[in-house]
């Protein structure tokens, strides 16, 4: 009886198929990685494909580099009690052993069990650091919300015996998060660091220079142990002026700084000024200042004449003018990318004089060349909204920016209303312009003579307009990631009042389909539109009447704002990274 035929995938050389293993190796990591502690746990490919067959499992154990990512999974049950899926030591030795002589990434999450704080402390990481000689990148998070005395102090114990000069590891992340009583703190204070290490470790007086990049939460660290940091991002540092002053002074080749969270100073005397000429990168988000503190944020303190990224987070709503003062822009001239992510408060309280002064910061800054627009009303910073009715917008000088009175009086919460109010002014602008065009077809004669876009009626709104289009005269590249189609509306008439300056359009997915789809230009006047909840219900009722839309009387006259931007940019899609810099 003749045998049937080998499968096709038998004929795959050897290293080809090895080469196919990494890639699915690197997807099913991720997941992996991204998997919750207390959800159900699906095995990496390495694993999967060691039980298919000999011939997989034999590649599988003769290709080192597939074991090289160790995810440890201490993954627990959802419902009390509480326990172990499978044995995660077990699981970290056969991984390692299977690794041989390749370079190590170690990621380590550790759900807020006590039990799994011990477990990782006196069993999992002496494992891993009996391979310290080859390893490359160390990323342990623990999840401490519910845990009342978290075993922190041992882990860090484990990975302090192994810190030494002769340490390879490259990157290294700490984070401890949900921690109600401890921010994250760099000092060289013995009794503030005696909490989390044993300062009688003779490791802890040596320096690790291999480690270039530090990611710390919730807990205390001497930065002076990793002199050769390139990258350091802190979560909720708190800092006396002192020791932020000194961070700069130990890691003087620092490039990447990414401050998420920061809370402001604990005293209100030390150096007030921090010149850092190598830093190249910088991301900042702010708590909320406490009700009993005047102090200012340590941001304010840096002076960074080479900056050439700037990230600015808004999530906790704070304006700008509030956390960072104008000898901080001023001191920035050669920018080259500017990233504002989650500002809503620019369309929440967009009449507040705290948005006019933030945008005015922002466009004061007009050496960059790129613009990344994440979670942000773009209206007003694009500098073509037109202001409010029955409100002239009052233009200030740069120069007549002055600090607050008080911080807390200016960070104001978020006003519904003005926001409804603007979605109206909107909606009735619209409508006031297919008015326009409807009277004029039905009469034949020439309406009333149109602005620019971006532009209106009045010879004062025009000069306003003048003044605050003329923003960011290099920019070349806009990229916006937002669900709203007034967005890519704003987008098309700063493309269109700047035309020939802006060079490329990189869009999210969602801002893609609102360009395609929503957004439109009427060739007749030139100008942009997305239907709203106002004209969508102005139409519904003229469907019910009877009547003839204009909007689509005329369809000629009406073309894609897709093929419209599509002849005169490049469009890109849009990915970024959150505001972090990536491990590895």
């Amino acid at each position: 009886m003749e045998s049937s035929p080998p499968h096709p995938i038998h004929t795959i050389p050897a290293e080809l198929l090895a080469k196919i293993f990494k890639t699915a190796t690197n997807s099913s990591l991720k997941e992996w990685h991204d998997t919750s502690t207390t959800v159900g746990w699906n095995p990496p490919f390495p694993m999967l494909a060691c039980a298919v067959c000999r011939h997989w499992r034999d590649i599988a154990l003769n290709s080192p580099d597939l074991w090289s990512t160790v995810h440890v999974p201490i993954s627990v049950s959802e419902r009390p009690p509480r326990s172990l899926r499978f044995d995660p030591a077990k699981l970290t030795s056969r991984w390692l052993d299977h690794s041989k002589s390749a370079p190590l990434d170690v990621y380590i999450s550790i759900p807020s069990l006590m039990f799994a704080y011990d477990l990782c402390g006196e069993v999992i990481l002496p494992k891993v650091t009996q391979h310290a000689d080859r390893l490359r990148l160390l990323a342990i998070t623990g999840d401490v919300k519910d845990v009342s005395s978290p075993n922190i102090r041992g882990i860090l114990a484990s990975i302090a015996q192994k810190m030494g000069s002769t340490w390879p590891t490259r990157t290294l992340s700490l984070r401890f998060i949900g921690s109600v009583d401890c921010n994250a703190r760099i000092t060289t204070n013995t009794a503030l660091l005696d909490r989390f290490w044993d300062n009688s470790q003779e490791a802890l007086t040596l320096e690790s220079p291999a480690v270039q990049k530090l990611e710390i939460e919730g807990i205390r660290f001497n930065i002076s142990w990793v002199p050769g940091l390139v990258s350091l991002t802190v979560y909720d540092l708190e800092s006396t002026h002192e020791e932020f002053h000194q961070l700069f002074i130990s890691v003087p080749h620092l490039r990447e700084l990414s401050l998420h969270r920061l809370r402001v100073f604990l005293d209100s005397t030390g150096p007030k000024v921090n010149i850092i000429p190598n830093l190249e990168y910088l991301s900042l988000g702010f708590h909320r200042r406490p009700s009993t503190s005047e102090q200012s944020y340590p941001a304010t303190t840096l002076r960074l004449p080479n900056l050439r990224t700037l990230k600015l987070d808004g999530t906790n709503g704070l304006p700008i003018c509030t956390c960072l003062d104008l000898s901080f822009f001023t001191a920035i001239n050669q920018l080259g990318t500017l990233q504002i992510a989650n500002f809503d408060r620019f369309s929440m309280d967009a009449q507040s004089d705290t948005t006019l002064t933030d945008i005015q910061l922002l466009q004061s800054l007009t050496s960059i060349r790129s613009l990344e627009i994440i979670n942000t009303p773009c209206d007003e910073l694009l500098g073509l909204q037109t202001p409010g009715i029955g409100r002239t917008r009052r233009v200030k000088s740069i120069g007549s920016i002055r600090a607050p009175a008080s911080a807390h009086l200016l960070e104001t919460g978020r006003n519904l209303d003005l926001f409804m109010r603007r979605m109206r002014i909107n909606g009735l602008q619209e409508v006031s312009s297919t008015s326009i065009r409807s009277s004029t077809v039905e009469s034949g004669a020439p309406g009333p003579e149109l602005s620019a876009p971006g532009s209106s009626g009045t010879s004062e709104d025009k000069n306003n307009t003048a003044q605050t289009t003329i923003t960011w005269p290099n920019l070349d590249t806009i990229s916006i990631d937002s669900i709203s189609s007034s967005d890519i509306v704003s987008l098309c008439r700063y493309v269109a009042a700047r035309s020939g300056q802006v060079k490329t359009v990189r869009l999210s997915g969602v801002a893609q389909r609102h360009l395609s789809k929503s957004v439109k230009r009427r060739t007749f006047d030139d100008t942009f539109y997305a239907p709203n909840f106002v004209t969508a219900r102005k139409y519904e009722w003229e469907d019910k009447e009877g009547k003839e839309k204009v909007s689509t009387s005329d369809s000629h006259e009406v073309e894609s704002a897709q093929e419209w931007m599509s002849s005169r940019v490049l469009i890109l899609p849009f990915e970024h990274d959150h505001l972090s810099v990536a491990l590895g």
